[in-house]
């Protein structure tokens, strides 16, 4: 059970990941810091 719920928040993490970076391409460079923690 646990297994599957991993999946699952992997699955909603990877998909607004994507939903931000599309979002917020303009200001990418800001992001850069905060993608290394």
């Amino acid at each position: 059970m646990l297994y599957v719920d991993v999946l699952l928040v992997e699955l909603v993490v990877n998909y607004w990941v994507r939903l931000i970076k599309s979002r917020l391409i303009p200001i990418k460079p800001a992001l850069e810091p905060i993608k290394q923690i």
